[in-house]
């Protein structure tokens, strides 16, 4: 075990090699996992990783997660390695998020035979399911690869393979009833304040009713429904201590989700609406007991809960939106629609900016604005909304010929604030949309995914553990998978069927070992040898024919 420190110590693999060829076959992850030093136990990986020895690192991954056999049985140190280092994952992407890969790529056996154009696979993902800590649902190692926020890691065919088995077995039923549930409230919400709202149907006494019926629905299903959740949340949030401090403030983490941030907002939304309610304010005061106007409610009461119920339909409608989750394909298009928004914001904070600059420019041109002698510059709030109008596009022709013949100085000024908006803002818009999609093509798919993984993680909150553990149990990672016919392999792992020239393998991936089944014995090491001789060996020769004249 000293020669292992050694070699951890130089970041030298050919070293740490070496140092392992004399471990016993039963005893060589433990080598490479926990060591004892004096009366302590540290872990040669972890070492590796803290002390940034990635070349070592990489070593004992790829070691530890190689399967070798010999007559026997096969050996296979992923139960180990997740044993002994529960955080390994998160170790991993904090130190060294490049390994990332190999690691994963030794939780995938792939067979070197195929049949009728597929390839069996064996997705080894119980360490990815179930976390060591059994109380716990889903492993800490997957909720680290989502929180990471990698779009290239997360499109691991494993991860990639994990998420989907959750996504469509387990979480994708409460999401869908979950949303459904949004979608009914949206529908009725739609009918109480869009539909039965107009004229037509307000001049009908006997629907004063249904209005009533509507709107008590949406406060009940909706309006309750989204108190019980947050209420719940932030309970579990403060005695669990799983919040975010800002400055002096402690926020809840689950509304570091945007969906999260939204249903808060309409929640509230909805409290206002019931607090300037016109069906509880008339309740009672007209002859057929539900009414929606009486002296009880005062024009701004009728203003603010206008405002309040139009913005209450684009909450809806952007919380509704998030059953494009379901299709990694309209996850893909809301991720990128995401992105460009930021886009706008700044397309539009540039216009409103160049807006006050000219607003005040051309109020400052007073002899110009007297020639035209026209309304829309007789104040400086008629001038910005002249402004906006020409930034919108919705003045006419005829008032800028006016304004030409008028004063061309003043004319001017409005052609370099065209020029300005036009020619550089919104073209400049366009372009910025291109660069956010050239951006984010290559990973797209990742961000998608990584978004379904947040979901994921907050839906399962809300599922009880005896859910989890029938899913567990109806996954049967305890049985042995077969590598062949009649080659009863490790448990642990899920087999399934992939196109052949996906991952093409030349050669078998499972190391094969003859002679002797002790335990106690090392394993032999030919492959390394073969290679380092032929590494000598070359070097031998560049050497030789660096000497001749």
């Amino acid at each position: 075990m000293r020669f292992v420190r050694q070699a951890i110590h130089a970041d030298n693999s050919k070293l740490l090699r070496r140092a392992l060829r004399d471990a016993p076959r039963a005893q060589r992850v433990n080598w490479q996992l926990r060591v004892r030093v004096g009366s302590q136990s540290i872990s040669p990986l972890y070492w590796a990783l803290r002390s940034g020895c990635h070349g070592a690192a990489k070593t004992i991954v790829q070691d530890i997660l190689t399967i070798r056999a010999d007559r026997d049985r096969y050996y296979y140190g992923a139960d180990e390695l997740f044993r002994l280092q529960p955080d390994i994952v998160d170790n991993l992407l904090r130190e060294a998020p490049v390994l990332a890969h190999d690691f994963l790529d030794g939780l995938i056996w792939r067979s070197h035979k195929t049949q009728d154009g597929l390839r069996p696979v064996i997705y080894y993902l119980e360490h990815l399911l179930q976390d060591q800590d059994e109380s716990q649902m889903l492993s800490r190692s997957l909720k680290s690869f989502v929180v990471f926020r990698d779009p290239r890691t997360i499109t691991h065919p494993i991860l990639v393979f994990t998420l989907d088995l959750i996504w469509e077995k387990l979480v994708m039923r409460y999401f869908l009833l979950d949303r459904l549930w949004t979608l009914v409230t949206f529908v009725i919400y739609i009918a109480a304040q869009s539909v039965l709202n107009q004229k037509v149907y307000l001049e009908n006494h006997a629907l004063h009713l249904w209005v009533g019926i509507a709107r008590l629905m949406v406060y009940l299903i909706g309006l309750g429904r989204l108190l019980f959740w947050h209420g719940t949340q932030i309970y579990r949030a403060f005695v669990h201590k799983d919040y975010m401090v800002m400055r002096w403030l402690r926020i809840p983490s689950y509304l570091a989700q945007w969906d999260q941030q939204l249903s808060l907002l309409l929640t509230a939304n909805l409290f206002m609406m019931l607090a300037v309610e016109p069906v509880c304010h008339c309740f009672g005061i007209e002859e057929d007991m539900i009414g929606l106007h009486c002296v009880a409610v005062t024009p701004a009461m009728e203003i603010a809960y206008e405002v309040l119920s139009s913005f209450g339909v684009f909450l809806f409608s952007l919380l509704v939106l998030d059953l494009a989750t379901v299709s990694i394909k309209m996850s893909e298009y809301k991720v990128l629609c995401a992105r460009a928004v930021g886009q706008v914001y700044l397309c539009l904070g540039a216009v409103i900016a160049c807006i006050f600059i000219f607003t005040f420019a051309i109020a400052a041109m007073s002899r110009e604005v007297d020639l035209v002698g026209l309304e829309e510059f007789s104040t400086i709030g008629n001038i910005a909304q002249l402004l906006i109008q020409i930034a919108w596009g919705l003045t006419s022709m005829e008032q800028m010929k006016t304004i030409a013949h008028q004063s061309s100085l003043l004319f001017t000024a409005i052609v370099l604030y065209s020029i300005l908006v036009y020619t550089c803002f919104y073209n400049l818009l366009v372009s910025q949309f291109c660069g956010v999609y050239m951006a984010l093509s290559e990973d797209i798919q990742g961000h998608a995914r990584l978004e379904r993984g947040f979901i994921i993680m907050e839906t399962l909150k809300g599922i009880n553990m005896h859910r989890w553990k029938r899913f567990m149990t109806s996954m049967s990672l305890e049985r042995r998978v077969d590598f062949g016919e009649g080659d009863i392999g490790l448990a642990g792992g899920v087999k399934v069927f992939e196109p052949a020239l996906e991952h093409p393998i030349s050669k078998d991936q499972i190391v094969r070992f003859g002679g002797h089944t002790d335990p106690t014995l090392p394993w032999p090491e030919k492959d390394h040898d073969d290679k380092d001789a032929l590494e000598k060996m070359i070097q031998r020769t560049m050497l030789g024919r660096s000497q001749i004249p």
